[in-house]
């Protein structure tokens, strides 16, 4: 309960929040998934490869669903701290958080392809790792999932969602096929990765709900519960995650009540207190 009881004091800012060495601001090259996503607010962490190539991660939350039920560039981020409404009944998309986790790697963050005379540092052959604490409440329970190959599996197949798979340019680019949502295999989704040249890719994205693909599923998430949830992205050389990260991130999200509710439960306690206070003067 303690984690919780922080979660409702942050929510009318009571507690300060306490930020981790990593820089935050926008990503490189660009944010490539999707369309209207505006590139900032991310909590990013870098490293040195063994080629001298700056490796790039970062994770940011944001607002997915608004009372209408669109997306909005709203992060609500207080150093590495992003705090969101709960889902609550009726809202259009019920069953899903409000907020959406999004995460960026770039194996080769400073590379020009303009001005380079030999290829980039390659995406393949590297390795992704999300860990994120699925218990909302003072303990902490990570579990992981490689974001670049084998997704938690589901029957036979390993499920990979539509990642933005491109280069270090100022965009995506077109020429670059990118995944389409589906059931592949793993060794499938390395084959999209290698075609047409693995040199190529150097950046991959996306935007996920805890309710989409494995992430509800496995985790057993509540988009109605109050509580945190830490996530760190690891960046590995190898696609084994042998070693130490070569670069690394956390965020947390704070899943906090809608201010009136959260007004009448603070009425609520000092009520409850008041009458105790009042008996405690009782013989």
């Amino acid at each position: 309960m303690l984690k919780q009881a922080i979660t409702l004091c942050a929510a009318v800012g009571l507690l300060a929040v306490n930020d981790l060495s990593a820089s935050a601001g926008a990503i490189r090259p660009a944010v490539v998934f999707g369309s209207g996503n505006a590139n900032g607010d991310f909590t990013i962490g870098t490293g040195t490869g063994t080629a001298g190539n700056t490796v790039e991660v970062g994770l940011r939350g944001k607002l997915r669903y608004d009372a209408s039920g669109q997306p909005q560039n709203i992060f609500n981020r207080s150093g590495n701290t992003y705090s969101f409404q709960a889902t609550k009944p009726g809202d259009v998309q019920d069953t899903r958080a409000r907020w959406n986790f999004e995460w960026s790697m770039n194996s080769d963050a400073t590379y020009d392809p303009d001005t380079a005379v030999v290829n980039p540092t390659p995406l393949f052959g590297m390795g992704l790792r999300l860990l994120i604490d699925t218990d909302p409440s003072n303990a902490v329970s990570f579990q992981a999932f490689d974001l670049l190959y084998n997704f938690t599996p589901l029957g036979a197949n390993q499920y990979f969602a539509d990642n933005s798979a491109t280069q270090n340019s100022d965009g995506e680019n077109p020429a670059l096929p990118s995944t389409s949502s589906q059931w592949v295999s793993a060794t499938d989704w390395g084959n999209r990765l290698a075609t047409p040249d693995p040199n190529q890719y150097t950046v991959s994205q996306q935007s996920q709900n805890m309710a989409f693909g494995p992430w509800g599923p496995t985790t057993g998430f509540d988009p109605q519960a109050f509580g945190e949830y830490t996530f760190r992205l690891e960046a590995y050389e190898n696609e084994t995650f042998t070693g130490s990260p070569v670069a690394s991130t956390e965020i947390l999200i704070r899943v906090v009540p809608e201010p009136a509710a959260l007004i009448l439960a603070g009425v609520g306690s000092l009520v409850f207190m008041s009458r105790r206070v009042g008996r405690s003067d009782e013989v």
